[in-house]
């Protein structure tokens, strides 16, 4: 007992100093991806890998992804590409929504700094089987970074990279098109860059990645890593996520905020929804690389001022620095307060450069609560350098109950602590999510207690959910400026709104917005020779005017400016407007007009809603806005009234009046009813109806190209060609009123005669189809010569007539419509032969087919149709067609038969014809088998009744005559036995048997397993070919099986495992389907089996 214990002991003691001998290898290995994402020193639940993804619809980003702009790229970069190599490695890629599932569908590719695919590693799939370079094939492998030239045998073998520029190469990744909220993501991954083969740490980066934390309670994972800002002062900032849980989430920095508009203090708040700012600076997940990416200095201010123009608008300050970075202006206002803002107090910050720089937006002079600061008023600015101002905006990012932790990476700061105050500023986020703000003293996290980090916030509030939440932070050295400013401004630039047009003889007001620091407000009128001044005291920013009655038409300019006592007058604003007559517009038309004419009027101007009246006519249609259309219908003087809006001047009236002189009403009738056919003269007379006096001239416009101009009431006209035409019919009265009447003609064709003759046999109905064409064809009239009319059709449509001698007779038809158009055709016929009807059949018996066969004889043409039925069948009814036939009877005796033949000219002739059925023999038989005791012999029982001869088939090619036969089969299967009986009519019976014939079955009851070619192997002997199922299983005398087949050709070689079984006695189970024949039972044979040797 004593030496395991002290053996466990020692075992326990190894495992522990090889697991310490791996973490220190791990945590020397040089690398960049998942070592840094998934840290073995982060919790056990620490989880933040690369997602991948398209959907947009959860503000997404295309991080990595193909032809992705330049801020969302995964960059690596070479600073020497003659010594400098990149190692890439991959592990298995799952789906965000289960990592349990792999995917081998997302693709690859490297471009240079040039943007060109890098050769050799054009779109291919991302490596995910063991055997090839670049697959990472476990969490040690990627914590222990590539395997550069065999220096690493730990690590993973790498796809390898040789630059031919310097700068940043970039990998793109292809991924398919999936459904909202699946990404693909990265289960390993490592980016290497070696010189030499030894790694660089700080040259993967990216301005925006894309990582996932699979949930989105950090209770259950968290992201735990650390990521390291470089500002473009080049100040580096140690980011840790200290826990959060986003699930797909995005980190990327700036100097602005969550927005580039609006003051300082606006920019830095939080906001709902995603922020539309792009990514700024470069984020690595190591400390960057110090030669490429080298320390920034730390700012000075060395001069700070304000700009010295005397009473301009706002305060614009000058600033002197020594390199580029961000300034903060704190604009003291009483009470003041040095050391903290107070709620007056304004924030501004503005981007500097090297050098001086004038500092836009300048200060407007309100304090923090809008409010106007008065002129004189003494303000203190207190203005400090930021080093790597830097805000995290984190869109949708729903726990993160620890805070984040934020330290200065470089420069180090000479003396005291390297942790930065976090600031921020949650006010704008709905109450009911608990926002917090920390604006003023920041938080400086400590390290200890579930809240270790700032500015945290939970799931259960909803907070970050579909929201941004933005925190920042800056270096500053004590640098720092205190200058003071009298406060001397004259009022800025008003903006005036109104009326864009007036009307004369109406009041209209002007506003301007609030003018800062205007005391009074001077505004002026100024348009077609009038001027107009006026003084107006602050804070009234309204301007009413009278437009009287009488000013001219035109264009009148608004101005305004503020002034105060400091400054005098401040900067003019103005506004241009129309003033527009109230006299109304007129009616524009004809005022002398003729009955039943049609005239048109209107009113041009800026109008609405006009709505017109009279009293001797009738608005046609819809008014169109200012246009009316009105059809006269009664002589004298009248008035057209119109009242509407105008749209600058409101309710106005105009009017006009209109002398209606008498005229005539326009008609004409025709003696065709208005249908007709060429050739045919029509008379059109004059049917007008005047108010007063007569009809003084008429013009005629045919419609067909030619018109006529006479005074005569009756006039004639012949059309030469058909289709519908357009009449038009002017009458004139003495005062020269015109009135127009238009109708439309229809001038159709001539009908054309035309009928076929069908059925042209000698003493059949011809049957006479018409054929015409035409409209409105109303008679027909036949004449058949020769022949006789059936039934008084002479004057019917299609007609019937009957010829009693062959040969050729004419046909006449003359059709007429009911325009009295008419037409005629005589066409001859001939009279047919008809055909002779003859048929034969074949032996009648009852219940077997009868066939029946044409054998009649054609006359002037082939036969086309045979018609086929027997007594009882409706005459004419098609019972059976074709020349050749059959038919079968179910009883014996006497049967009338019909056959019609019809030839290609209808011609038909019927014949009928007595059969006489017999009856046939009733053929049966049985079978005997396995005759003598041998297996296969069968004979044959007949039981026929009826019949003289037979035929036999066996169903295996065999046949035979004889009344009772034997025959033996020797090859399993199923036969169809058939035998045919013949009586002495020559009628047949047949009767049918299925015989399965089934070879027999043994079993031997010893072998001798000596390999000599005989009796080496136990198996049944059989003929049979056929099995349902099959098993046979050998046993030793304990029960144990040794031999087990389902193949009845492969048998037991007495061995067992490869080797000889014992000498001795084995029993054997062989158990088996029957066949179709025999049903479906199983046979189950058991017995004993002797191996001899």
């Amino acid at each position: 007992m004593y030496k395991f214990v002290r053996h466990f002991k020692f075992k326990i003691l190894s495992i522990f100093w090889i697991v310490i001998f791996i973490i220190q290898i791990q945590n020397q290995a040089s690398c960049e991806g998942t070592k840094q994402l998934e840290s073995i020193a982060f919790p056990d639940h620490s989880f933040c890998r690369l997602a991948l993804t398209q959907d947009t619809s959860a503000y997404r980003i295309p991080f990595a992804l193909t032809n992705c702009s330049e801020e969302y790229r995964l960059n690596i970069f070479i600073g020497d590409f003659t010594s400098e190599k990149i190692y890439l490695g991959f592990g298995l890629i799952t789906d965000y929504s289960n990592d349990s599932v792999y995917f081998r569908d997302v693709k690859f590719q490297l471009r240079d700094p040039l943007g060109n695919i890098v050769p050799g590693f054009s779109l291919a799939t991302v490596p995910s089987d063991p055997s090839e370079p670049g697959f990472i094939t476990s969490r040690s492998e990627a914590l222990q970074g590539p395997d550069i030239n065999h220096s690493n045998p730990q690590g993973y073998s790498p796809l390898v990279v040789t630059p031919s520029l310097n700068g940043n190469y970039y990998i793109e990744f292809d991924i398919p098109i999936m459904e909202p909220n699946k990404a693909r993501v990265f289960k390993l991954f490592d980016i290497t860059v070696a010189k030499d083969n030894v790694p660089i740490e700080g040259r993967l980066w990216s301005k925006a990645w894309q990582l996932t934390s699979s949930t989105v309670t950090a209770s259950d994972n968290g992201s735990f890593s650390k990521f390291y800002i470089y500002s473009n002062d080049s100040i580096v900032a140690r980011f840790d996520c200290n826990g959060l849980a986003g699930g797909i989430w995005s980190i990327y920095s700036n100097q602005w905020g969550c927005s580039t508009v609006g003051n300082w203090s606006e920019r830095r708040q939080s906001i709902k929804g995603n922020t539309s700012v792009k990514p700024e600076y470069k984020i690595f997940i190591n400390d960057p690389d110090q030669i490429n990416f080298p320390t920034g200095r730390i700012g000075q201010l060395s001069s700070f001022m304000v700009l010295p123009v005397d009473c301009d608008t706002a305060v614009t300050f000058i600033s002197n620095v020594n390199k580029a970075g961000n300034l903060e202006v704190r604009l003291d206002l009483p009470p003041f307060s040095p050391d903290s803002p107070g709620p007056e107090d304004v924030q501004l910050g503005y981007p500097v450069t090297a050098g001086e720089n004038i500092l836009y937006p300048p200060w407007n002079g309100k304090n923090a609560l809008g409010m106007i600061v008065p002129n004189g008023t003494q303000v203190i600015a207190r203005v400090t350098f930021l080093n790597g101002l830097s805000n995290i905006p984190l869109f949708d990012v729903e726990d993160n109950p620890h805070g984040f932790k934020v330290d200065i990476q470089r420069p180090l700061p000479i003396t005291g602590s390297s942790k930065l105050k976090l600031y921020w500023d949650d006010t704008r986020l709905p109450q009911k999510n608990f926002p917090t703000s920390n604006t003023v003293d920041g938080c400086i996290y400590s390290g200890t207690d579930s809240v270790s980090g700032c500015h945290n916030w939970l799931k259960d509030n909803d907070l970050g959910n579909n929201n941004t939440i933005n925190s920042w932070w800056y270096y500053t050295t004590g640098n720092s400026m205190v200058v003071p400013i009298v406060l001397r401004l004259k009022p800025a630039s008003g903006s005036i709104n109104g009326a864009n047009h007036l009307c004369e003889g109406q009041s209209f007001t002007f506003r301007t917005k609030n003018i800062p620091y205007a005391d009074k407000y001077q505004w002026q009128i100024t348009g077609p020779s009038f001027n107009y001044e006026t003084e107006i005291s602050a804070p009234d920013t309204i301007l009413t005017y009278q437009f009287v009655q009488g000013m001219k038409e035109g264009i009148y300019i608004i101005s305004v400016l503020g002034k105060n006592s400091e400054c005098g007058d401040g900067i003019s604003a103005s506004f241009s407007t129309y003033l527009h007559s109230n006299i109304p517009p007129i009616i524009k038309g004809n005022i002398n007009a003729c009955n039943y004419t049609t005239e048109s009027y209107q009113i041009d101007g800026p109008i609405s809603s006009v709505n017109w009246s009279l009293i001797k006519g009738e608005i046609v249609g819809t008014p169109s806005g200012n246009k009316v259309t009105i059809r006269w219908l009664q002589p004298g003087v009248d008035t057209i009234n119109a009242d509407f809006l105008n749209d600058y001047c409101g309710n106005q009236h105009s009017q006009i009046p209109v002398l209606v002189e008498p005229s005539i009403r326009a008609d004409f009738e025709a003696s065709k009813d208005f249908v007709s056919c060429p050739g045919v003269p029509i008379t059109f007379s004059d049917a007008s109806i005047p108010d007063e006096g007569k009809a003084e001239h008429r013009y005629w416009d045919w419609g067909d190209g030619s018109q006529i101009v006479i005074d005569d009431s009756i006039t004639t006209h012949t059309y030469s060609n058909t289709g519908l035409v357009n009449i038009t019919f002017k009458v004139a009265n003495s005062l020269n009123c015109i009135n127009v009447k238009e109708k439309q003609f229809n001038i159709i064709p001539n009908p054309v005669a035309g009928f076929v003759a069908n059925r042209n046999c000698l003493n059949e109905r011809v049957e006479l189809k018409d054929r015409s064409t035409g409209d409105y064809i109303s008679s027909w009239k036949w004449d058949f010569g020769q022949g006789t009319a059936i039934q008084n059709s002479i004057n019917s449509k299609n007609a019937e007539a009957v010829f009693k001698n062959l040969g050729i007779f004419p046909i006449q038809l003359k059709v007429e419509n009911l325009f009295g158009c008419a037409d005629s055709i005589s066409r001859s016929i001939i009279i047919h032969k008809l055909p002779t009807a003859l048929f034969d059949n074949s032996i009648p018996c009852r219940e077997a087919k009868i066939i029946l066969t044409d054998r009649s004889t054609a006359a002037d043409t082939t036969l086309a149709l045979y018609n086929w039925w027997t007594e009882g069948d409706t005459p004419g009814l098609l019972a059976e067609s074709g020349n050749s036939v059959i038919l079968k009877v179910e009883d014996t005796g006497p049967h009338l038969v019909y056959h019609e033949v019809i030839d290609n000219f209808g011609c038909s002739d019927t014949i009928s014809k007595e059969i006489i059925v017999n009856d046939h023999p009733d053929s049966k038989f049985t079978i005997q088998k396995d005759i003598g005791n041998i297996p296969g012999l069968i004979k044959f029982n007949n039981e026929s009744i009826g019949a003289v001869s037979y035929y036999w088939d066996f169903g295996d090619g065999r046949s035979s005559t004889d009344e009772e036969p034997q025959i033996k089969y020797n090859i399993q299967g199923a036969y169809t036995i058939r035998l045919v009986g013949v009586n002495l009519d020559m009628c047949t019976d047949t009767a049918m048997m299925n015989y399965y014939y089934i070879p027999g079955f043994w079993i031997p009851n010893a072998f001798t397993p000596d390999f000599d070619g005989l009796n080496d192997v136990f198996r049944p002997v059989t003929d049979r070919v056929v099995f349902s199922s099959y098993t046979m299983r050998i046993f030793n005398k304990w029960g144990g099986l040794v031999f087990e087949s389902e193949d009845p050709k492969t048998g037991w070689d007495g061995t067992f495992k490869g080797e000889p079984c014992p000498l001795g006695e084995y029993w054997y189970i062989i158990e088996f389907n029957g066949s179709e024949a025999e049903g479906s039972d199983n046979f189950k044979l058991k017995g004993f089996i002797n191996l001899i040797r």
